[in-house]
């Protein structure tokens, strides 16, 4: 009986080792994976926020373009109608 459990148990501790040494592989491989997954991740996070910035400063652009005619106005016809309101107002 003894002999029996000796040979169980060595057939078991080997079966274990395989499955352990199945089981390193497999563990190494997905390490790997997930290497290569996490550099995709951060190259395309990388490659939004560069598209995010561009984005963000043709949109400022494109607002500054819009603005600027209005500064024009501000700047230069309102007080020159002031202008033209004070010297009438003299005559």
């Amino acid at each position: 009986l003894s002999a029996e459990i000796k040979g169980v148990r060595s057939e078991l501790s080997a079966e274990i080792k395989t499955v352990r040494s199945e089981l390193k592989g497999e563990i190494g491989k997905l390490d790997e994976r997930i290497g290569k997954l996490d550099e995709k991740v951060n190259t395309n996070h990388k490659e939004l926020m560069e598209m995010l910035k561009d984005s963000i400063s043709e949109s400022n652009k494109y607002t500054k373009s819009l603005i600027y005619p209005f500064y024009w106005i501000l700047g230069i016809f309102i007080p020159s109608i002031i202008g033209m309101f004070l010297y009438l107002l003299q005559k």
